[in-house]
């Protein structure tokens, strides 16, 4: 099945999530999502919309990684599928099944490896004040 990668229509760039606000009527102040290379703000989340803090930190940061995470679909989507090791080429019966396995492999481990990366940064990102 081939999907047709769209353009992102929203705010472009590396967004991250930014605690602000801290006042009276917000002790624990606002987390707001903010584009990292115009500082715009993308979304407000208020104390009052979970039940503890850390569940707003733990929304926050799942937001934040929204644009990368979509990148990064994308990309797998435009892995092709002919990938194979170099210098191997299809019709050398020796190397058929060497190559499209380390081709496979190869873009399995990137896949695993950025992955995990997105876990670690959503499961563990501090936010800034």
């Amino acid at each position: 099945m081939k999907t047709e990668t769209k353009k992102f229509k929203g705010t472009k760039g590396s967004w991250y999530p930014k605690l602000t606000n801290i006042s009276s009527f917000h002790p624990n102040g606002v987390l707001t999502i903010e584009a990292v290379e115009t500082g715009k703000t993308i979304c407000v989340i208020y104390e009052d919309n979970c039940e503890t803090m850390s569940e707003n930190n733990a929304n926050a940061n799942l937001i934040s990684a929204a644009p990368e995470m979509l990148k990064f679909i994308q990309n797998i989507l435009s892995i092709s599928e002919n990938k194979g090791r170099d210098g191997c080429t299809y019709g050398d019966t020796d190397f058929d099944s060497m190559s499209a396995a380390y081709g496979y492999n190869s873009c399995l481990k990137e896949i695993k490896e950025k992955a995990e990366s997105f876990i670690l940064k959503t499961l563990n990102h501090e936010i800034q004040k």
